[in-house]
């Protein structure tokens, strides 16, 4: 499990510059919620911000995550409430 520093962000954290769908591979959509939430703990989650206060692309359904990979280039996606809200009970 990668550990983080994740903190609640300020919606000018996720800029329309850093989104970028495939953030989040789109196999997790069809995968298992346990793969998902394993492969959530690779990551090097920066931050996130609820759904619906995100400034671009809000939705009520997800929260927007921000990951920062490998090289320091960071994006960011929605991940749905419910994965989130698992992701952040372990």
């Amino acid at each position: 499990m990668k550990m983080n520093n994740m903190v609640k962000l300020l919606p000018s954290s996720f800029s329309y510059s850093k989104y970028d769908a495939l953030t989040i591979p789109y196999s997790l959509a069809l995968a298992s919620k346990k793969k998902y939430l394993e492969w959530l703990r690779t990551q090097n989650i920066i931050g996130y911000l609820n759904g619906m206060e995100l400034e671009i692309r809000p939705r009520s359904d997800s929260y927007g995550i921000l990951i920062e990979d490998k090289d320091g280039y960071e994006t960011w996606a929605h991940i749905p409430n419910n994965i989130f809200k698992a992701f952040l009970k372990k």
